[in-house]
Parts: structure tokens; C-alpha cells; sequence
């Protein structure tokens, strides 16, 4: 059992075991869950209603693009959506801030890691 250090005081420097209930998280189950939901708040149940509106829409789009795109297609798709959500603008372009393996971005276009190598490196060579 873990037993993290209480530093409440100086004087008392005594071990306390970890709660034994954990906060729990919600999720929507069911038909039943989103009704007691819109007997909330109208508010709410549009909000909820809209983000997953708002995700389904990104999972056509990306599922859409797996679909019909080449890969070379997919990871300049991929790097432009990236550099539009956490890019910062500089002289040649933009830098991402954020680090990626090539096997991360071969997961985001949903190809191999090699594949992505190869076309990056030929993106990356002039001519």
C-alpha cells in the first residue's frame, strides 16, 4: 500500500494512507442518462448535444480522409491541421511546438512508420 507523506506541519511528519474512495468520472450511457440530462437545463443538453455533434463530424472527416487521400496526402493534411492548432509562426513557415515521433504522426495518418520516414525525408529534399 502506498503511503504518501503528510507535510502538513513540520512536527508532524507521519505517513497517511491514500483515500480509499476515488472520485468518479461520468459518463453518458444510454438513452435514459441523456433524458435526465435535458431535464436539467435546455442549456446543458445543447452543449452536450453540440460537442458531439462537433466530434462525430471530426470522425467523418478524418475516417473520410483515410478513405480517399494517398498518405503523402493524409501527413501534409495531418502537419497543417497541427500547425494550425499549436504552430507558432516564424521565417519559413511554421514551428510546431510539440513533439512527435514519426510512429505518433504514422498513427495520426494512420500508415506505418516507414512509410512516413520515406515521404518525409522526400518532402524535405529540394527538387
Amino acid at each position: 500500500m502506498n503511503m504518501p507523506l503528510n507535510l502538513t506541519s513540520p512536527e508532524s511528519m507521519e505517513f497517511q494512507p491514500f483515500p480509499k474512495e476515488t472520485p468518479k468520472i461520468s459518463v453518458i450511457n444510454g438513452r435514459q442518462e441523456i433524458m435526465n440530462i435535458t431535464c436539467i437545463g435546455i442549456d446543458l443538453a445543447w452543449l452536450v448535444f453540440q460537442s458531439i455533434h462537433a466530434r462525430q463530424q471530426q470522425i467523418e472527416h478524418k475516417l473520410c480522409r483515410i478513405l480517399t487521400q494517398s498518405v503523402e496526402d493524409r501527413l501534409v493534411a495531418t502537419l497543417l491541421d497541427l500547425a494550425q492548432l499549436f504552430g507558432a509562426r516564424c521565417t519559413h513557415g511554421y514551428s510546431l511546438e510539440i513533439f512527435l515521433t514519426q510512429q505518433e504522426l504514422a498513427d495520426l495518418v494512420s500508415a506505418s512508420r516507414s512509410v512516413v520516414s520515406t515521404i518525409w525525408w522526400k518532402m524535405l529534399l529540394p527538387g
